[in-house]
């Protein structure tokens, strides 16, 4: 590079992985900035580093991003006054355009804190964002702490509700040391493993077995990476909620995003048409018979002679070979794309708890009911096993009562909170192959909690019985593991 294009771009050192090859990165620019100059650099002949140096200099923005660009005269402006300039250039590049896909550019990462598990699913219900939430498996929850909403402690059944909560909570508690050493005293430590870890992997099996109890008012936390069109949409759902915590979770959100990218969040507001489709979420009055966790394909689907050659046909073939298109996979390797032309929709009935993962797969259509006790719950074997069946099954039983009266009493959308993670919910599922194929060989591996396992193998036994040439090469992982799976 010479050194007249060296000098000319070093003011952009700070802002820019290099100055001086083809591919670099940004750093240091607000957000909203980023946005900015990716509207423009859509619709200019100037490279990103003219661009991003014009911007500077023309727009003033040097203040804003902690440059020097010798506006001196800029530098004692107030940083109210910038932010306020940046919002104007932003409508008029970004909004002005009319390209919403430019909000995409601007990233924001959120922690969310002590927000119950039910909201948690509502917020990762937005499919085209990141998200890392507190484990049921490696973090013991603190009984302490669970969503208690205003208006029902504020009503006639307050102590109904904090009584549902309070006996799954002290149950999840005290009884987390019964079943650790329960879990000790029938599987031995192996050879492999230390003291250490062999304590923590009972722990985490011990926790696994009691997740069933915590009630969906439980606190999470979750970490949030997400593009500002995806933001918008987010907060505009949460606060066409009917639950409280639901719209005040979206009223901070909003709150601690906008001054990062103001314009980009200009029409993130309650929506009455959203409101209209948030009914539309109990699809169906209709119950699935079965007392247990249950995976059907539900509605038509191809024959398994034209799937196979609407797969074929982007590589213009008369007859797939499907051993020399999956034979050869390699343990890290996705299915072709060409797979994705298929698609199957599932009846899934299962735990919350299960559910609270299988929704992470944000390649899939999901329509889910509203939690609710019509389908029953699950009892892992090991309650049994423990001598804990009858207290188990009188906690069901007490927070299914406790539910029937919070929804007599007028919280129909809350009665939901009391309920624990062990109660089934409803969700069709629609995925195209290459989808199923991922859901189920993750979803079925050895470190697979059980309750997701299973809907795995349910899920490629119900493909197999469609599509038997296909299923035969998902590797689907039906081996049953020691309780604290070394």
């Amino acid at each position: 590079m010479s050194l007249d294009i060296s000098a000319k771009y070093k003011p952009l050192e700070n802002f820019v992985s290099n100055i001086d090859r083809d591919v670099f990165a940004l750093k240091n620019l607000p957000e909203e900035v980023v946005a900015f100059l990716f509207a423009r650099y859509s619709r200019s002949a100037l490279s990103l580093r003219d661009d991003l140096l014009q911007m500077l200099q023309d727009e003033h923005l040097d203040s804003l991003v902690g440059g020097d660009l010798g506006h001196a005269a800029h530098a004692d402006e107030s940083l109210q006054g910038i932010q306020e300039r940046a919002r104007t250039f932003a409508e008029k590049y970004v909004v002005g355009y009319g390209h919403g896909s430019v909000a995409e550019h601007a990233v924001v990462k959120l922690a969310l804190e002590n927000v119950s598990i039910l909201s948690s699913k509502l917020v990762e219900d937005c499919r085209l964002s990141s998200y890392t939430e507190k484990s049921t498996r490696y973090v013991q929850f603190d009984s302490t702490k669970a969503y208690y909403p205003a208006h029902i402690m504020n009503s006639p059944v307050a102590g109904v509700y904090k009584e549902a909560i309070t006996s799954l909570m002290d149950a999840y508690s005290s009884w987390m040391p019964l079943f650790v050493d329960e879990i000790k005293s029938r599987t031995p430590k192996t050879e492999k493993q230390t003291e250490r870890g062999y304590t923590a992997a009972c722990k985490s099996t011990a926790c696994d077995i009691l997740r069933y109890l915590l009630p969906t008012a439980t606190h999470t936390n979750i970490g949030v990476t997400i593009n500002a069109r995806s933001l918008e949409n987010m907060i505009t759902k949460l606060l066409s909620q009917p639950l409280d915590e639901a719209r005040q979770l979206g009223e901070a959100i909003k709150r601690e995003a906008t001054p990062l990218i103001p314009t980009l969040l200009k029409y993130a507001d309650a929506n009455e048409y959203r409101n209209a489709r948030t009914a539309l979420s109990s699809y169906s009055t209709a119950r699935c018979s079965g007392g247990a966790n249950t995976v059907n394909i539900a509605g038509p689907y191809l024959s398994e002679d034209n799937a196979l050659a609407l797969i074929a046909l982007p590589w213009e073939l008369s007859e797939l070979d499907l051993d020399e298109v999956l034979g050869s996979r390699g343990k890290h390797d996705s299915v072709p794309r060409e797979f994705e032309r298929v698609s199957l929709t599932m009846n899934l009935v299962m735990d919350y708890g299960a559910y609270r993962d299988i929704q992470r797969h944000r390649l899939t259509t999901q329509l889910t009911q509203p939690l609710n006790p019509d389908y029953g719950f699950e009892r892992p074997i090991e309650y049994s096993k423990f001598g804990y069946e009858d207290k188990y099954n009188q906690l069901m039983s007490g927070v299914q009562n406790a539910y029937s009266l919070l929804v007599g009493a007028g919280f129909a959308a809350d009665a939901a909170y009391v309920l624990p993670l062990a109660y089934r919910v409803r969700t069709l599922l629609t995925a195209n192959l290459r989808e199923w194929f991922q859901l189920i060989e993750l979803r079925s591996s050895r470190q697979g909690h059980p309750s997701y396992r299973k809907i795995a193998m349910l899920a490629a036994d119900e493909i197999e019985r469609v599509y038997p040439q296909i299923a035969k090469y998902i590797r689907v992982n039906r081996n049953e593991y020691a309780l604290t799976r070394d």
